[in-house]
């Protein structure tokens, strides 16, 4: 018994040493906090659609002043096409000066609709569909004559897709690709 009582004070010993090294309070834990989520793009696609058009219109007063120049003024295209398409309009405005053709790029756009947004590889892209008005677009032949730009075609379903430059805005976009559907949808 004597035994018993010794063990039975070291434990109740033990016990209060380690309750007074323990302190008053718990510290608090720290919540882990759960892994960041990227903040949703709200947007309006209407007004996206609207930044669009803005966009292509100036596209287009760029391409014309290349085209007028013989590939020669290209600060405007510069700004609102991404590098490869910029090398292709420059090489076309090229090629039609070689040839003596003078283009006259006069579009409008209609019904633009948003279509998608794409992030790939850091970037973000914007495509958009329109109906591309080509009634007033025309060329100047090596004779002086003045021809439609498009004999059979004088509205086209176009898609457009834009590299977004301003995420937040959507105000600075650069033209990345274009293409026209056979299907008459406009």
């Amino acid at each position: 018994m004597p035994r018993l009582r010794a063990s039975l004070a070291l434990c109740l010993l033990a016990a209060l040493t380690l309750t007074a090294c323990a302190p008053a309070t718990p510290a608090p834990v720290k919540a882990t906090e759960p892994d960041a989520q990227p903040t949703p793009v709200v947007f309006d696609s209407g007004a996206i659609a609207a930044s669009a058009d803005v966009a292509l219109l100036e596209y287009w007063e760029a391409v014309a002043e290349t085209y007028e120049s013989g590939g020669t003024q290209t600060e405007a295209l510069a700004r609102v096409t991404t590098q490869d398409t910029f090398r292709e309009e420059v090489a076309l405005a090229e090629e039609y000066s070689r040839a003596g053709i003078t283009m006259v790029p006069v579009y409008s756009a209609n019904g633009t609709r948003f279509e998608s947004l794409l992030h790939s590889q850091g970037e973000l892209y914007l495509t958009i569909s329109t109906c591309v008005d080509y009634s007033d677009a025309r060329y100047i032949d090596t004779d002086g004559l003045t021809r439609p730009a498009r004999e059979n075609v004088s509205v086209a379903f176009t898609e457009v897709t834009f590299l977004v430059t301003e995420k937040e805005t959507f105000d600075q976009l650069k033209v990345t690709f274009w293409s026209e559907s056979a299907e008459p949808r406009c």
